[in-house]
């Protein structure tokens, strides 16, 4: 492995094939997002229908559940006032 711990910052939205190129060389993974939230980008509706529009971070969501996620209890981006 080149990584001892690779973050995939709104992993959520990206596509699966993407993640899969530097996942397979770190040790440990961390992926950050909301897959509530925007799905990925896949312009071809052909590519959509054979899976690439589910992200990795929703599969691994629906296959592991809750057990494996953790929400965050502090809010960095926004302003307090706004929250």
């Amino acid at each position: 492995s080149l990584f001892d711990v690779l973050v995939i910052d709104e992993c959520a939205q990206s596509i699966e094939p993407q993640c899969w190129i530097a996942i397979q060389h770190a040790k440990k993974l961390v992926m950050a997002g909301d897959h509530k939230q925007l799905d990925p980008t896949v312009k071809s509706v052909e590519a959509g229908e054979q899976g690439l529009s589910q992200s990795i971070f929703e599969r691994v969501m629906q296959f592991k559940g809750p057990k494996t996620s953790t929400m965050l209890v502090e809010q960095y981006r926004m302003n307090e006032a706004i929250m």
